[in-house]
């Protein structure tokens, strides 16, 4: 009767306080430089996106399907482009040292991973060829960072003197859009999923959600300054930067 009941273990209590102390450690990152901030949270994404992978892969073999298989390359792929976000943001530029560019990457990234819970959804008991997705993944990512960076094709996501794009601001409606959908179909195959996987899945996906709705809610104005910030370019504001509106 009480199989469900979840218990705290040891284990998850030790990954409690360490979620928690990486969380004080990013505070007090972001009070000393934003520029740190943003480095260090991104490098713990990248951390856990990779971790999935590799947990996945190494445990295919006991798996029924490939979900998290897919899940775990999705997630690599995305790691992969929040890489080149980082290196390229403003304070390191080391890649065409603008705004617009690193948005535009950090934009594709988040579409890709809301459109990977999607169709990971439906390799729910299901296997697949991983060479054949490892491709389809590579692609995008090529085609991603060639259309913004090559041929300079991608929608314009931020502009000095106008601040963030009607494409920009749409993309966020869509990507909260196809999470929505990605949590209705994960809560319609909750049952060919272990217990607490799919509750931890939708809590991610209802987490990337929330965080899109509460941007869109917040004025972009007015918000608290950081004066150890890279410097921005004329009629760009804090908010209008990549990741400042999560």
């Amino acid at each position: 009767m009480n199989e469900h009941v979840f218990v705290w273990s040891r284990d998850d209590r030790l990954t409690a306080i360490i979620g928690i102390v990486l969380l004080a450690l990013l505070y007090l990152a972001r009070l000393h430089s934003y520029l740190l901030f943003h480095t260090l949270a991104e490098i713990v994404f990248i951390v856990v996106c990779l971790s999935v992978l590799v947990m996945a892969w190494s445990l295919r073999q006991f798996l029924d399907d490939d979900f998290a298989v897919f899940l775990g390359i999705a997630l690599w792929t995305v790691a992969a482009l929040h890489i080149v976000h980082v290196v390229d943001y403003p304070g390191l530029g080391l890649i065409s040292n603008s705004l617009d560019p690193p948005t535009q990457v950090w934009l594709g990234a988040r579409l890709l991973l809301a459109g990977s819970f999607i169709v990971a959804t439906f390799f729910i008991g299901r296997r697949t060829r991983v060479g054949v997705v490892l491709a389809c993944f590579a692609g995008y990512a090529a085609l991603l960072l060639s259309s913004i960076y090559w041929w300079h094709t991608f929608p314009a996501t931020l502009l000095a003197g106008s601040g963030l794009t009607p494409f920009k601001k749409a993309s966020e409606y869509i990507i909260c859009l196809l999470f929505l959908v990605a949590i209705a179909l994960l809560w319609r195959r909750r049952s060919r999923l272990p217990y607490q996987s799919w509750r931890l899945l939708l809590g991610g996906a209802r987490g990337e959600h929330r965080g899109r709705v509460v941007v869109h809610a917040l004025p972009l104005r007015g918000r608290v300054a950081e004066p150890h910030r890279p410097p921005l370019p004329r009629g760009v504001g804090l908010a209008d930067l990549p990741c400042s509106r999560r």
